[in-house]
Parts: structure tokens; sequence; C-alpha cells
């Protein structure tokens, strides 16, 4: 469960100084989750049940146009992928052997940052703002063809839920547009500066924004019905604290202080309203996270990966299922299923570790770009469905690896 898709600001204070950081939950677009359960964005695993695909064999196909480090973003759903990248809007691959069967040029050749073009299959199309642009354009995903687009200029944040897409301006305001035909649903003022976002999955879902206090003490959730905008709930919590995951009945979050270190997971039931704090043994540089189930996948920029039950109580280390020092500085958020964990590195390697132990299973070779940029410095996270996972690189390929057997990648 989770978000079907979102982009927005990760806000970090460092020496009195607030910062803003690029980061995306993918939820409900995969196909499962996209955000929580594991994986929306920030907080979902993005994973499919397994297919008639899992026989395909092991492909790669280039995508991106032009040379440089940086890679193609995408989503599964409907039976095939979906990605954008530098000088494509939109294009469709099949999974089975990565055919592209149709491609959309994109207006500019602009670099495409983290998972911040993902393409998100929501109401019957395909919503897409291409790299660059200032539009987010809804395109017919059997052909490519455009319905409807809206003005994006200015910044706003983008949330794909069940019904709408939302439009989080920094000065608080928000309006839902309906997925269908492109039509202002509803205009409300939620949140502001600094403000993060998740929601439940589900038709029902819940949408929640997360607002620190100026004095970085505490951090104000709101919960809002995406259908009407009105607001439900509002609680206080201590700390800086980014929603990464949303499930049917509660949010998590990560607990930062004003260095940017993670040092807590913090799973908020939203039925009964209690908040539990889950420090972590050793704090974490610059985190991701997602969620499936109970447990909370973190990695931080120092390579560490953590595994974390959100329902334990007593001390860290108890909380702590396992940890695996990765020797990767710099990955993609962490996608989990039932028996692995996939993260992509900086240099286009796909890396996967048994979810109940920690054990890294497999890896495949490096794909750097070539030129001045051969890494790109944050990866979009990979994509777990049908028994296939999928991921991108720096050279701007698009690959797919069984998910069986991951020590003969």
């Amino acid at each position: 469960g989770g978000l079907v898709g979102a982009r927005r600001s990760r806000w970090v204070r460092r020496a009195g100084i607030v910062v803003a950081v690029a980061s995306v939950v993918v939820g409900a677009a995969f196909g499962v989750q996209g955000l929580v359960g594991g994986g929306p964005s920030g907080a979902a695993p993005a994973v499919e049940k397994r297919s008639a695909v899992a026989q395909a064999r092991p492909w790669d196909v280039p995508l991106r146009a032009g040379a440089g480090g940086s890679a193609p973003v995408c989503s599964y759903a409907g039976g095939s992928l979906y990605c954008s990248a530098r000088g494509v809007k939109a294009a469709r691959l099949s999974p089975a052997d990565g055919r592209v069967g149709w491609s959309k040029k994109a207006a500019g050749a602009s670099r495409t940052s983290f998972d911040d073009s993902a393409p998100v299959l929501a109401g019957g199309l395909l919503q897409v703002v291409p790299p660059g642009g200032d539009r987010l354009e809804a395109l017919d995903p059997r052909t490519g063809d455009r319905r409807w687009s809206v003005d994006v200029s200015g910044g706003p944040l983008v949330l794909h839920t069940a019904r709408s897409v939302l439009l989080a301006s920094p000065d608080g305001t928000v309006r839902a547009v309906d997925n269908s035909s492109g039509r202002t649903r509803w205009t409300r003022h939620h949140g502001g500066t600094g403000s993060l976002w998740a929601a439940s999955p589900g038709r029902a879902g819940t949408l929640f924004a997360a607002t620190p206090s100026q004095d970085g003490t505490s951090t104000t959730i709101a919960a809002l019905d995406p259908g009407s905008g009105e607001a439900l709930w509002e609680q206080r919590l201590d700390g800086m604290l980014n929603p990464f995951a949303a499930s049917d009945g509660a949010l998590f979050l990560l607990a930062d202080d004003t260095d940017g270190l993670t040092r807590a997971v913090v799973r908020l039931d939203t039925r009964a309203r209690t908040a539990r704090r889950v420090p972590l043994v050793t704090p974490l540089d610059q985190a991701q996270a997602t969620v499936r189930g109970d447990t909370a996948y973190l990695f931080g920029v120092n390579g560490s990966l953590v595994a974390v039950d959100t329902g334990r109580t007593g001390s860290p280390k108890e909380a702590q299922r396992w940890r695996l020092e990765t020797s990767v500085s710099r990955a993609s958020r962490p996608v989990a299923t039932a028996e692995r964990v996939y993260l992509s590195a900086a240099d286009g390697r796909l890396l996967a570790v048994d979810a109940a132990d920690g054990r890294l299973l497999g890896q495949t070779a490096p794909r750097m770009g070539t030129g001045r940029y051969t890494f790109t410095p944050t990866l979009p996270a990979p994509v777990a469905a049908g028994g296939q996972v999928f991921a991108t690189a720096p050279d701007g390929s698009v690959f797919a690896v069984a998910d069986e057997d991951p020590a003969r990648w």
C-alpha cells in the first residue's frame, strides 16, 4: 500500500540553514504497494505477484538520449513498464523482453533527477511530468497520446492518490485534480513550507501532511480526506519527522536530528493515534526507507542497510533484526518483497539482500555512464514484479533480471 506515486522534498536543517533534498515515494503504481507496505515513498515495496513474465530472460535496453550520468525512472502497472528519461517524456516497455511499444520525445533534454518524473498509471491514464517540464501530462497508456495537462510551474509537490493527483504548493495551497479528466476537484490550504506528504492505499485511503515547527523540535501530523480535502485530525509529535510510508492503520516516519542523522523510526497508529518510537542502534546519515509489514528497511549514505522491527518494544538492539554494511556509499531507496530487499547503487549495480537475515545474495555488474558524469548521485528505486526485478542505471539503460537466483546475476 502507500502512495501511488509522489514527488516531494525532504527538509534538513544544518547549522540553522534549511535545505531541500529531492526525494520520492513511488508506490502503488508498481502494483502492490508503492509506498508503504514496503516501499511511497516512500514507503512500501513495489511488488506484484508472479506471472508468466517470471520465465523471461534477462534483458537490457538503452533508453536515455545522450551521454552523462543520469538514470531513467520507471514504474510498473497493468503488465507494462512505463519509463521516462532525459530526452524521453515517456515510453512503454514490455517486461518480458524490454521491447519498446511506444516512446514520446521530451521537448527538452534536461537531466532527470531522482524519481522526479516516474510515470504513474492512475485513473486509466499515464501521468508524467516530462524531464525539465512545467506541465503534468496525462497520456493514453496504449498509445502515449496526450489526453490532458495542467500547469505545475512554481514547483508544487505532485502526489498521486486513487482518485486525484494533488498539487501541493510551498505556501500550503493544495489543489486536487481529477485523474481521469484533469478538472480541479477542490482547493484548500494545508501544511506549508517544509511539509512532507504520504498517503495510505486504496480509494478510501487517507492523506497525511507532516509539517515541522520552525525550531525543529516538533512535527504536526494532519490527516486529510483526499476526496474532499477536509481535515480529519491533527496531532503533534516530538522531533523532526519525515513520513516514508503509510498503511491501512499506521504512518511510518523517520526521526531526524538537526544534522540530518536519522536516529529512530516512529510508528503512528492512525486509529488510536498513539506513537511508538523505535531508536536505531547507530544513527544513519541521510536515510531512505521502506516498510513491509512491521519491518522497516533503512539505508544510509554510509552504506549501512538496517532492518528494524517497528512492532518490538525494548532496547534498540532487540528491535534491530539485522544490519548489513554494503560498502555502497550512495544507493536508491530500498524495495522489499517477502524474501528480498533490493537497492540500486550509484554505479548502476542492482543488489539483492536476504530479507530474513541480511545476507548479500548477489549483485549485477556496474552500468556506468560515459563522458564527464559516469555515476549518478542518487538512483530511482528498483521495481520487483512478476518474478523479475527491473532497474535503471547511469548509462541510460533499463534492465531486468530474474528474482529467483541473485547469485547468478
